[in-house]
């Protein structure tokens, strides 16, 4: 049974998380862990997935469902690679609004609200790093594409 979900979340990752390329693509949802000031356009989706202690896995889909505006959710699932009995959380909202979009002057400025916490810790039954919550970002992207500050 694990195998074959671990076979499906590959096959995922193979099909569904190819990159899109377009004149519009580009921009950066995320900078490493971190939200960036930028939001997808409409019609645009990224799936990301960490891999963290204990074969702990968080994915992660959002969608540009209009332009300035990014819906999504995440899923921890904790102990899906090895051998322990595998345990989802709820799923947990992600939402980032467009406030400034990137210009020559102007870095991009966002407001969002991301619930989802990182590593579950089972025995104080609650995650050791807490969710982002209400956050503003603001990213720059320097003298070359896809280089944020």
């Amino acid at each position: 049974m694990k195998n074959k979900l671990f076979l499906g979340a590959f096959a995922a990752m193979m099909f569904l998380g190819v990159p899109q390329h377009s004149d519009a693509a580009g921009n950066a949802e995320r900078i490493i862990y971190v939200p960036s000031g930028e939001c997808l356009n409409y019609g645009e989706y990224n799936m990301s997935f960490r891999v963290y202690n204990y074969g702990g896995m968080l994915t992660r889909c959002v969608f540009g469902v209009l332009q300035g505006l990014n819906v999504g959710f995440s899923w921890d699932i904790a102990n899906l690679i090895g051998y322990e009995t595998i345990h989802g959380r709820d799923p947990a909202l992600y939402l980032k609004i467009d406030i400034v979009r990137e210009n020559f002057r102007m870095p991009a400025v966002a407001l969002g609200y991301d619930a989802q916490g990182y590593e579950w810790d089972d025995g104080e039954k609650k995650y050791s790093r807490d969710a982002l919550g209400a956050f503003v970002s603001m990213s720059k992207e320097l003298i070359l594409p896809n280089l944020y500050v």
